[in-house]
Order: C-alpha cells, then structure tokens, then sequence
C-alpha cells in the first residue's frame, strides 16, 4: 500500500503543478489575445480616423480652391467697389456660382473698411441677392480683421463655429425665413438646431493691385459633420471632433456639442469629462492612450499654420467596452484550461487506475514471491534434513550391515567355537565313556 500511497502522493504534486501552469498560460494567453485585440481596433481605428482626416482635409481643399476661384471671378469682373452696375454683375455671378455649388451659407464681398458691398444667401430655389439697405458692416468681426492682413493668395480659414446673425445664433426659424425653406429641410441638413460654419476668405486687389476688400464663402460646416457623424454611426464605437479648446463639434451627447458659443454651456468640454486623456491628446499629434475611462485614438488636422484652428478626431472605447473584450478573452481561455485540466484528470485517473491496478498486482507478486520463497527456503530445509537423515540412515545401515557382517562373522566363529566345543564334548564324552567302560572292564 505503500506504494500506491506514495504514486497518488506524486500524482497530486504533478496535477497541481500542471494545473498551475495551464492556468498561468491560460492568463497569459488571455492577456497576450487582449492585447492583439487591443492593437486591431486599434489600427482598425486609425484607420477610421485617417479617413476622417482625409473627408476633412479634402473638402476644405476644394473649399480653399472654390474661394480663389471667386476672388478670381471678383477681380475679372470689378475693379471698383463703388460702382454700382459692376457690383449688381459679380451678385449675379455669386448667385450663379451659390446655386451650382450648394455649398454656402453666404458668399460675400466686403470692402477694406469691413462693409458689405455684396452679399447672396443661400436658397434652394433661387439664393437671394442681399438689398443695398440690408448689407452690414463686418468691421471687427474676427474673420474680416484677420483676412484683410492676408498677402496675395494666402485663405483664411476660420475656426468652426455656428453661425451669427442679428448677435443671435441663427437656427431654423432664421433660415427658413431668409433662405425660403421649410423647417423639416432644415432639421434634415443642419442637425434641427444650429447652423455649423466655416469661413473662408481672402484678399481682393484692384487693378493697382492694391488690397480693396475681401472674398468670404461661409461653408455649410454640417456638410463635413454630417459625413463623419455617418460614418461615427456604422462604427462599432463613437468619433469625436473637438476643437483645441477642447469643445465637442461631434459628440455621442448631442447636447455637450458647441458648448463655447452657449454661455450655460462652457464648462462642456473633453476635459471635463476625460482630463488625462484630453492632456496627452492635446500634446500629441496622433497616437492611442488607455486610461480608466477607456481607449482613446486620436489623430490632428491642422487647419491653419499657426495650430489655432486644428481638430483633434477621437475614437473612443468606453472602458465597460474593454472589460467586455477582456471577458470574452478570460471566458474562452477559461473554458480553454478547463477543458485542458478535465481532459487531464480524466486521464490521470484512468492511468492512476492502471497504475494502481498494476502496484497491487506487483505486490501480489512479490507477496506470492515472498511465499514461495520462504516455502522454498522450508523444502529446503527439510530437504536438507532428509538428506541429512537419509545419510544418516545410509550410515546407519551400513554400520548395520557391518555390525551383521562381524555378527556373523562371530556367529561363524562362535559357530566353530561351539562346534569344537561339541567336538570336544563330544570327545570329553566319549572319553568319558570309554574310560567308564574301562573303569567296568576292570
């Protein structure tokens, strides 16, 4: 019993041991397939955001050659701002160029002194060509102040913002009046409530070439928005836009976007909600960071040289996300270690069964070994004994046979004694006889 006692011994020993080493391989496993999970959406990510650079990127290209084409147009057709049938033709041009294009809010020209000279609204039907008594003057708006600065063929391009009319945020009762369309279109294309912008504008010269006012196109913003937040939705996991303050452009909460041009709303920005990521994401042009809010992916696109317009896109993965990813992994390398450890005491128990199986039989053998050993050793001992006793009858036999042989030798010999004895007797008689009829002859 020894045995089997000491072989299930060692088989505890060797099964907890394996059963640690699966299961600390199971762990790394789990980690190691995590991890290569994690760097999949993580490149599936860049690869998302890369493509949001490039809608971004690219349509404000076309933008910035759509401006140099109407500063163009502007220059053929006018080179003096005060004249009044010159202007009424460049209108015409821009609610031509406006109709094809689809693309703005308004386009504009403004003279060096910020006054509107020209201005046509956007419409579906037919944009509208400004009045005379209705043009403004933009003269400390940041937009005029920051272009007329521009040298030849340099575009400003302003941050995205929403835009402004009257001092008030223009929404659709705004639009609808101005541009002659119903509510429900307006709600469609620019979100239902505000109207994203972004400006560009450039320099104008007469044919002194000289600095006379300047070109402003404002781009429908919602147009790039609206492809990203299409994009953001067919992803498995929300894309930020947010612009270097920090403010959300594009948000899962609708409610956290624009929150620097409402005065409730300017503590709303990312880092509120994720300080540390926002910190790093600030510093860095691109990269990927994992804090316990989740997994952010980010990526810059600069705008404008000096960085004060840049975007940053984020893809974000909420931590409950991650931990469902990791379970999965845990769950699979689990059943995975599982199955590996039943498997391997179901066989351990079969071979231990066997083993036992044959220790006992082994013990039997030797036990039965033991016996006839000792039965044998007994057969020899006896044996030994008869031979001894055997050799000793041998020797006693042949001690008899010569004890017979001197017995009879002395039979013999007493034999010869006795008969010379009768003899002599005999002769003793007749003697005896004689000399008894001697004694009567007398």
């Amino acid at each position: 019993m020894s045995k089997i006692f000491n072989s299930r011994i060692f088989f505890v020993l060797v099964s907890i041991t394996i059963i640690v080493f699966v299961f600390l391989v199971s762990i790394w496993l789990a980690k190691r397939n995590y991890q290569q999970e994690l760097d999949k959406i993580n490149l599936q990510h860049t690869s998302e955001l890369t493509i949001v650079k490039n809608i971004i990127l690219t349509d404000l290209n076309n933008k910035i050659q759509d401006t140099l084409f109407i500063r163009d147009l502007f220059e053929l057709e006018n080179n003096d701002v005060d004249n009044t049938n010159s202007l009424k033709t460049i209108a015409k041009d821009f609610q031509i160029f406006s109709l094809q294009s689809k693309s703005y809010d308004q386009i504009r020209f403004l003279d060096d002194l910020g006054q509107e000279k020209v201005r046509v609204n956007y419409a579906l039907i037919n944009p509208e060509i400004v009045a005379e008594e209705k043009l403004q003057n933009k003269k400390g708006r940041y937009y005029f102040d920051d272009t007329i600065k521009l040298n030849r063929n340099d575009v400003f391009i302003s941050p995205f913002d929403l835009n402004i009319e009257q001092n008030m945020i223009e929404g659709p009762s705004e639009i609808s009046k101005s541009q002659g369309i119903n509510d429900n279109i307006w709600r469609e294309s620019f979100n239902g409530h505000v109207k994203p912008m972004i400006r560009f504008a450039t320099t104008t010269q007469n044919i002194d070439e000289k600095t006379n006012g300047i070109v402003i196109l404002n781009y429908f913003g919602q147009r790039i928005l609206k492809n990203i937040d299409e994009l953001s939705r067919n992803s498995a996991n929300p894309i930020f836009v947010v612009n270097k303050e920090g403010y959300w452009l594009i948000s899962n909460d609708k409610n956290n976007e624009w929150g620097f041009m409402y005065e409730d709303k300017k503590a709303e920005t990312i880092q509120k909600y994720y300080p540390d990521a926002w910190k790093e994401i600030l510093e860095k042009t691109q990269g990927s960071l994992q804090t316990k809010d989740g997994l952010f992916i980010f990526d810059t696109v600069k705008i404008s040289t000096d960085g004060k317009n840049d975007l940053k896109v984020i893809s974000f993965i909420d931590q409950k996300s991650l931990n469902t990813i990791a379970n999965l992994h845990n769950n699979e390398m689990a059943r995975f270690s599982i199955s590996i450890v039943i498997l391997y005491l179901i066989f351990s128990f079969v071979y231990l069964n066997i083993k036992s199986k044959k220790i006992k039989a082994e013990e039997e053998n030797i036990k039965i070994e033991s016996i006839l050993q000792t039965q044998n050793k007994e057969l020899q001992t006896t044996r030994s004994k008869l031979e001894e006793t055997l050799a000793s009858q041998v020797n006693y036999t042949k001690d008899l046979e010569k004890s017979l042989k001197e017995t009879e030798q002395k039979t013999k010999e007493l034999e010869e004694v006795n008969k010379l004895m009768v003899n002599r007797e005999l002769k003793m008689i007749e003697l005896k006889n004689e000399l008894d009829k001697l004694k009567k002859s007398k």
